[in-house]
């Protein structure tokens, strides 16, 4: 009786996944970063409405907020992968059997 190794073979599909690994990581970063400016944002906001001195600067502080989340919302776009992995959901969403083939069970668990 012959004995025959079969050593698994990388294959498209798990390029694909472990590339969709790394993009969900970064998407989650993103995600992160805006929603630390977002919610800078919001308490900002607040401090304003309770605070005098803080509503009469609002107006520029408003306008440095907006910008600051203008732009962590489009590295989130740009860098995060935000449509694709966004795209993926909203298939998992109608089908649940396609999302396992794009994200990894490891980071739905989060």
């Amino acid at each position: 009786m012959v004995i025959v190794n079969r050593v698994p073979q990388k294959d498209s599909a798990f390029e694909a996944l472990a590339g969709m690994d790394i993009r969900y990581e970064l998407y989650l970063k993103f995600e992160h970063e805006y929603q630390n400016v977002v919610n800078a944002y919001h308490t900002a906001f607040a401090e304003a409405q309770s605070d005098p001195d803080r509503s009469q600067d609002w107006p520029e502080t408003y306008r440095s907020f907006v910008k600051q989340m203008n732009q962590a919302l489009e590295h989130w776009k740009v860098f995060g992968y935000k449509r694709e992995i966004e795209a993926a959901v909203n298939v998992h969403t109608c089908h649940p059997q396609v999302l396992s083939h794009l994200i990894p069970v490891r980071a739905l668990a989060n």
